[in-house]
């Protein structure tokens, strides 16, 4: 028997039934046909056994169920004749299914049961491939140093043998291991053994594999010129050989190459080459890993419904072959693509399902990736706890399987919650943590990323020096490598900050750049964020054709891939270039996306704040009982051990002082509050001037330019494009004027009248004054607002009440709050005003069926260095210094204002004023 011959057969007891070399489903069912005629005529011993078991290595990776059947009716039947070589020989293949459907528990028990009775029989051979399966559950399950264990002894054994094939394969195996937990040389140096030993033995087929295994460690060193290397060495290698899965493998890696590199398009031609080999030779397993990986890479392309439809394949083909590790992988993909496309609920679903399976099997390195998807999905929605909680917690796993770099990217995740949140040591310190550890690696790929990090934060503090030094050391790196996204990354941010500062013809140098790199790898998101900026660019310059021709581009790819703050960016930018153009028509269709995008996305803000306050409030409420159960706690063990002497030693030290000191800190006490009196009073009333003022220009600069500018808009339009205009249009255009100057109007009004009573040149003129009436003429007056609402106004007041004020000043008060009432109430709701004679106050009640403040924002009414406005039910316009006006008015006058309300049930806005006398009808 020769050399070759002998190393076939060592490989085929070696198992490696976790790597088969599939000819196809036309080679296998001419085997299981030939098997099962021969089951026929078996009898009742050993060779039905070995047919039995043959029978269920051949459907383990097309039939589970079948390959468990004729696995467990071998076992019976070696059992029962007490053939030991067929009971360990059924129990590993029984082992071999579990292990593939991701049931590692299962595996386990059949491998050591299988190892047992080989040791007791002596097999040696039979307890190398032992050791090497048993390993490989370990391996799968992330508990890598148990795994090492039994490859060592398996090397050990091995090497007793002297049997330089086994040798080989168990450095090949020791090295993958330790490229599973970070030490990336370590394995490079295992791997390289292994590729010795197989070229002393010609071993061309176990030689592709190795070329294989160590471009995946350079690739991950960040050396991708050498992994691509040997890459292309194993394909060129399997082509000589016909070997078809060899091949397949081969072109499945290259996609993985430029995948990692974000090479895309590339990464696509690639995959698909093994996709179409591996569907000919019938390996569904690959199958479903590519159609995962095509999935991520159109989700990455802003490909979304191609992502969705390759992901749901996966899952469908995962489930078909029972692979719960795959599952878990496919559930996570669908709930990335889900997350960024908003879809929040569904994500989670996946990302829980996820969860439960992964811990539930075990699967610790799976469990850690499923959190870190989680916390992504927080952070999306605004959740920084609980975005933070999964992160740690994921964290906590890659630390205890010490998963280097997956320990690195969690702390670049956590540094980015908190750049989020604008805590800048914190980011930093996160950010320091990831790059200390990859410089440790020594993987290049992530210290530039880690630099790239550090040019963020230095950019979102302003220090555009440091953070463009930080993205030239990225870069340096990236181009080394030929990390193409990451470079037209580079120039994509450099040009933001030569924008930023005003560096217009620089950043639009920049962003081109930027722009052919992104259109060079397929990134259709980056090529949309770079014509934006180039358009923005060229809008600075005044190059106005030019502006519309980039901008135009961006929105027709934000709206194929829904990128809503792309969409409007370009749209306020295409807005304001036909404008300047005098082409109003279309600029008002550009505003008006303009508008509906940005209050798209100022809801889903608004909603991750809200998300991100209840959280935080959450948090705090059960981290402050945490401490308050700690502190006392605390406390109690405190007053037990030191009550007595801390007693006896302060009331000695007390005595003492209080009878020298007494007097003189008295004396300075009183000095020193009557000083902080002052200088608070000092300080509250700089403060007050200081936000009056604020408010003032706010006000002047913002809420009265903006309908200005609404008017001669709408002015301009119908004087330019009257011709064109239908009868129809015109008067909506008329209708939008007179609304626009009523408006208007009414915040000139108030902001005068404040305007006055801070200067102190209002007039004070109080007289006695008949509520009713006033009541009355206001509701005469606002009943046209109240009717384009559907909404009744009912006055209640009985009686002459009379009050002691100045007339008009009650009616800025009556109408601010009955408009508002109307402005806050929907169509066919009820505004009703009301008074009774309290303590010799009038109180009145002016109360809606409206949508009510929350208790939150109802302390911040009346407060004008608390801003608080929104917008009406119809989108009606405010600025909250209506309430702050009342409010003075009031005071002035001797009473009172407060306001009471439910969400969604309604507001009561009350205030008094004191009374004269009351006369009944």
């Amino acid at each position: 028997m020769n050399y070759k011959t002998i190393l076939l057969l060592l490989i085929g007891i070696l198992l490696i039934p976790h790597y088969t070399l599939s000819q196809g489903n036309t080679g296998t069912n001419k085997r299981i046909d030939s098997l099962l005629k021969k089951l026929e005529s078996a009898g009742e011993g050993p060779e039905k056994v070995d047919i039995l078991k043959d029978l269920c290595g051949e459907y383990r990776d097309i039939d589970r169920e079948k390959a468990l059947y004729y696995g467990k009716q071998g076992l019976k039947l070696a059992e029962k004749i007490n053939y030991q070589q067929g009971i360990a020989q059924c129990l590993n293949n029984i082992g071999i299914v579990h292990c593939n459907s991701g049931d590692y528990k299962q595996a386990e028990e059949y491998y050591l049961k299988s190892l047992e009775i080989k040791e007791k029989i002596g097999d040696q051979r039979g307890i190398i491939s032992s050791y090497n399966n048993i390993g490989i559950i370990y391996s799968r399950q992330g508990d890598y140093h148990k795994a090492l264990e039994y490859y060592f002894k398996g090397l050990k054994k091995s090497k007793e043998l002297g049997n330089n094939s086994y040798i080989a394969f168990f450095y090949n195996n020791i090295g993958q291991t330790h490229k599973l937990l970070g030490d990336l040389r370590k394995a490079l140096d295992y791997l390289k053994k292994g590729l010795k030993i197989r070229e002393q033995l010609g071993a061309k087929k176990t030689i592709l594999m190795t070329y294989l295994k160590i471009g995946g460690i350079h690739s991950d060193l960040g050396d991708y010129q050498q992994a691509l290397d040997y890459y292309e060495k194993s394909l060129k290698m399997s082509e000589e050989l016909g070997d078809i899965k060899g091949t397949a493998d081969s072109w499945q890696n290259i996609g993985t190459y430029h995948f990692n590199l974000r090479n895309y398009q590339q990464a696509l031609d690639s995959y698909f080459k093994s996709l179409e080999i591996n569907k000919k030779i019938g390996d569904e397993r690959n199958i479903a890993s590519i159609w995962h990986n095509i999935a991520l890479i159109y989700h990455y392309k802003g490909n979304y419904q191609e992502a969705l439809d390759y992901a749901e394949k996966c899952l469908k083909r995962e489930e078909e072959l029972g692979n719960q590790k795959g599952r878990v992988e496919a559930w996570n993909a669908l709930a990335i693509i889900y997350n960024n496309q908003g879809d929040f609920e569904t994500a989670m679903d996946y990302l829980k399902k996820s969860l439960e399976t992964a811990e539930q099997l075990e699967f610790k390195k799976l469990t850690a990736f499923t959190l870190n998807n989680m916390a992504n999905a927080y952070s999306y929605q605004g959740n920084y706890i609980k975005a933070l909680d999964c992160y740690f917690r994921s964290l906590t796993i890659k630390e205890d399987l010490e998963d280097k770099p997956g320990i690195f990217s969690t702390y670049i995740n956590i540094g980015d919650i908190y750049l989020y949140q604008e805590d800048y040591n914190q980011a930093e310190k996160n950010y320091l943590t990831a790059l200390n550890i990859s410089l440790d690696l020594g993987d290049k790929h992530n210290i530039g990323w880690a630099y790239n990090k550090f040019g963020d934060l230095y950019y979102k503090k302003k220090d555009y020096t440091r953070a463009a030094a930080y993205y030239s050391d990225s870069l340096k790196i990236m181009e080394k490598l030929g990390v193409k996204f990451s470079i037209a990354e580079y120039y994509f941010k450099i040009g933001r900050i030569h924008m930023s500062q005003g560096n217009y013809h620089q950043a639009l140098e920049d962003f081109f750049k930027s722009l052919r790199m992104n259109e060079e790898i397929g990134n259709t998101p980056g090529i949309a964020d770079s014509c934006q900026t180039i358009g923005k660019c060229y809008d600075h310059l005044g190059e106005n054709s030019k502006s519309v021709e980039f901008l135009t581009r961006a929105l027709d790819i934000a709206k194929d891939i829904n990128t809503p703050a792309i969409t409007r960016d370009a749209a306020e930018g295409l807005g304001n270039a036909y404008a300047r153009q005098n082409q109003f028509k279309m600029a008002y269709e550009y505003f008006v996306l303009f508008k509906e995008t940005s209050d798209s996305l100022r809801n889903d803000e608004n909603l991750r704040k809200i998300t991100q306050l209840q959280a935080r409030h959450d948090f705090e409420k059960e981290q402050k009982e945490k401490d308050l159960q700690k502190e006392a706690e605390l406390r109690r063990q405190k007053i037990l051990r030191q009550a007595y002497l801390v007693g006896f030693i302060f009331m000695s030290l007390l005595a003492v002082v209080i009878f020298r000191s007494f007097r003189i800190k008295q004396k300075a006490n009183r000095l020193l509050a009557k000083q902080q009196e002052e200088i608070k009073n000092q300080r509250d009333k700089l403060h007050e001037l200081n936000v009056t003022k604020d408010k003032f220009f706010s006000i002047i600069a913002h809420d009265l330019k903006n309908p200005f500018s609404a008017l001669i808009g709408f002015s301009k339009t119908m004087i330019t494009e009257f011709e064109n205009f239908q009868k129809e249009q015109i008067k909506e255009f008329l209708q939008s004027v007179y609304k626009s100057s009523e408006n208007t109007y009414n915040l000139l009004e108030n902001l005068l009248e404040w305007a006055r009573s801070q200067t102190g040149k209002i007039q004070w003129n109080p007289v006695k004054v008949e509520l009713g009436e006033v009541a009355s003429y206001t509701i005469d007056l606002l009943k046209r607002n109240a009717n384009n609402k559907n909404i009744k106004l009912q006055n209640e007041i009985n009686g002459k009440a009379f009050v002691f004020t100045d007339k008009n000043i009650l009616y800025t008060v009556f109408r601010n709050l009955i408009s508002n009432a109307i402005k806050f109430t929907p169509d066919g709701g009820l505004v009703s005003i009301a008074s009774r004679e309290v303590n010799n106050f009038i109180e009145v009640r002016v109360v809606d069926t409206g949508i009510g403040i929350a208790e939150e924002d109802i302390k911040k009414l009346f407060r004008i260095d608390m801003h608080f406005s929104r917008s009406g039910t119809r989108n009606e316009q405010g600025t909250g210094l209506g309430l702050i006006l009342c409010k003075e008015f009031i005071e002035k006058s001797g009473g009172k204002i407060w306001a009471e309300s439910q969400v969604g049930k309604g507001s009561t806005f009350v205030f008094t004023f004191p009374a004269l006398e009351s006369e009944s009808h």
